[in-house]
């Protein structure tokens, strides 16, 4: 009878540690939905693209240059893409607006390259290399022969 009270002792202890053990593993469980998957590559690569820009482009006053400031604004664009890059929680949704986001902020800043204006496209061209009230060739020469070195109130005056 010993063997036979043991056996239901232990049948009880083994459905008592089944009930419990269902119980913890059930609790453990999210009920919510795995987060759906993100592809986070194009937005990588525009980022990498305003990268190159921000260290391989020169801002400053020159043709071949970009505008004074304009590198703040992509350099902002570029951090603010980052940070959703790096959120583990950014839907797709807030990934693709990011890349446009950040895609117009590189247009904006093509619009600021200082390009070459060709000699072709100029509407007019002034040399400024002389007295305004003198028609012909400078240096001029005055009625006595002499080179005028500079005019003043239509006077020769030479060296």
């Amino acid at each position: 009878m010993k063997s036979r009270s043991q056996f239901k002792f232990l049948h009880v202890i083994a459905l008592f540690c089944l009930t419990v053990g269902l119980f913890v593993i059930s609790c453990s469980k999210s009920s919510s939905p795995p987060p759906p998957t993100t592809n986070k590559t194009a937005l990588q690569k525009t980022i990498d693209s305003a990268n190159w820009y921000l260290t391989n482009t020169v801002e400053g006053t020159k043709p071949g240059q970009y505008t004074v400031g304009s590198k703040a604004a992509l350099s902002t664009a570029t951090t603010s893409a980052t940070t959703i890059l790096n959120d583990a929680t950014s839907t797709q949704n807030t990934l693709d607006n990011a890349n446009a986001n950040l895609q117009s902020a590189i247009n904006v800043y093509h619009g600021a390259y200082i390009q070459q204006i060709a000699a072709a496209n100029l509407v007019a061209y002034w040399k400024f290399n002389g007295n305004p009230n003198l028609f012909g060739e400078w240096p001029q020469r005055n009625s006595d022969g002499r080179t005028c070195l500079l005019w003043s109130r239509n006077s020769c005056i030479d060296s």
